[in-house]
């Protein structure tokens, strides 16, 4: 009886070790978004079909063979006598020689040949059509399938890069949010500890019965406090499980908070490689492309069309490979005249290549107002969190010493409970000011184009700041 009693007390010491939740690093939390997410799997699916348009336009360069079957049944007497010679069946007495009988006979109308009864034609035939000269369509069909798969790749780009800009949102909100409960429950303690001086303050008769009651109502306010943060700490841990396609009953919980280098190049040189590398800036030239080669294929519908044809068929009065015969022949299909049909055809696919360049111009325009406003951005949200945490720490030690004069009866509880708040305030500002800082940093590589390569190179945060704040090294070396 002793072993399995012995057993049974191992397998509890055990289970919090065996079902402890897995911690997921950042760049391990990419993969699984890039793998599972939905929007990233159907831009997959996209690239395949854009991919699939291509092919299908390039076979229009090669030959078609077809095979064609045709069955009739005619009283007509040119197609009676047509299948005749088809099926290699014709007779003299088709043509109605059985009714001659000399010249005297020259003006009669034989029987035989104008009202020959019905017959049957099975037609089987295989066709090979080598196309020769489309006016340029099938170049620029192609052109434009090419810029599809273009700006599906471009499209693509952009869903993967959103989606990393998300898991880093997620990742790194989920260590702030932490940052943010632990500020709260060390305000709940000070709180507490308030408290409990004010009692005994007024048990020895230095304080008044309303300080007592404002430090319980301090410490329900902070109660309150900790339940919010509890609340917003859950939230976005279910967020950062749904977006890496955990689901959000899944234990796992990222790993140490990550900030991304920025390229230490000045405004201009930003602004120009975001020209070059944005997907929206890429898609839209993808799209002027693409229209461009619309209007050639328009344009291709004033010239002919050249084809060659060779077939083969057999004719026979049933289902049969019977009366072989060969055709080859050159078509020339050429519209001459369609009502402006043409016309109003090119004008229109004209008009969309011209506002598609016209677009593109006005999304660098904004392109560029953008990476300058993002780059002020990080350096306001740069110096605001380093200021926000020194202020973070001068409030702390403050606050400290208030809670040392009261203790002692030198103070009014207003005063200490104004410093503690201050001190929450200075450190929840400094959480949010870090995590501000890094999604800066973010949203700027998200602008140019480079955070999909960026998040490679993401550097861990150090989480043990003084007063749990969030720290933001300043990898911003550019200059404006």
């Amino acid at each position: 009886m002793l072993l399995p009693r012995v057993a049974l007390v191992l397998a509890i010491i055990a289970l919090p070790f065996c079902c402890k939740a897995e911690v997921i690093g950042f760049p391990d939390s990419v993969k699984l978004a890039l793998a599972h997410n939905p929007l990233m799997l159907a831009s997959r699916a996209d690239r395949r079909a854009a991919k699939g348009n291509i092919n299908s336009k390039r076979s229009s360069f090669w030959p078609v063979l077809t095979l064609q079957s045709s069955a009739a049944r005619s009283d007509d007497p040119l197609t009676v006598l047509g299948y005749r010679l088809a099926q290699r069946n014709a007779t003299f007495a088709d043509l109605g020689l059985g009714s001659y009988s000399g010249s005297t006979s020259i003006n009669e109308t034989p029987s035989d040949l104008n009202r020959p009864g019905y017959l049957n034609n099975f037609d089987t035939g295989i066709v090979l059509t080598v196309p020769l000269y489309a006016g340029g369509s099938r170049h620029a069909h192609l052109s434009a399938a090419k810029a599809q798969e273009a700006a599906a790749n471009d499209a693509s780009q952009r869903t993967r890069m959103q989606l990393i800009f998300d898991v880093l949102r997620s990742y790194d909100g989920v260590a702030a949010a932490r940052q943010l409960l632990n500020a709260t429950q060390t305000a709940r303690t000070a709180a507490a500890s308030d408290l409990k001086a004010a009692e005994a303050l007024y048990k020895k008769g230095v304080v008044i019965k309303s300080d007592v009651l404002t430090a319980q109502a301090n410490l329900e306010e902070k109660n309150a406090a900790v339940e919010a943060a509890l609340a917003a700490e859950a939230d976005i841990l279910d967020d950062f499980r749904s977006t890496v396609g955990l689901g959000a009953r899944n234990p796992s919980e990222p790993g140490k908070p990550v900030t991304v280098p920025l390229p230490s190049l000045n405004l201009h040189a930003l602004q120009k490689l975001a020209l070059q590398m944005n997907p929206r800036i890429r898609e839209l030239r993808d799209a002027v492309a693409k229209k461009s080669a619309d209007r050639r294929a328009a344009e291709a519908d004033y010239w002919p069309r050249v084809d060659l044809v060779m077939r083969h068929d057999w004719n026979a009065e049933s289902p049969a490979f019977r009366g072989p015969s060969n055709t080859v022949m050159a078509v020339m299909t050429w519209k001459l005249f369609t009502f402006g049909a043409r016309s109003n055809n090119v004008d229109a696919r004209t008009s969309e290549w011209h506002a598609a360049e016209d677009r593109l111009a006005a999304a660098k325009i904004a392109l560029r107002q953008e990476v300058a406003s993002q780059y002020r951005s990080i350096r306001v949200t740069s110096d605001r969190s380093r200021s926000a945490l020194a202020a973070s720490r001068q409030s702390t030690d403050a606050a400290r010493l208030l809670f040392f004069r009261y203790k002692h009866g030198l103070t009014p509880i207003n005063a200490l409970l104004n410093a503690q708040a201050r001190k929450n305030r200075m450190l929840s500002q400094a959480v949010e000011a870090g995590y501000k800082a890094i999604m800066a940093r973010a949203v700027l590589l998200l602008t140019m184009g480079r955070l999909d390569t960026a998040w490679k190179a993401a550097t861990s945060l150090a989480t043990s700041i003084s007063g749990s704040a969030l720290s933001t090294p300043d990898y911003f070396d550019g200059k404006s």
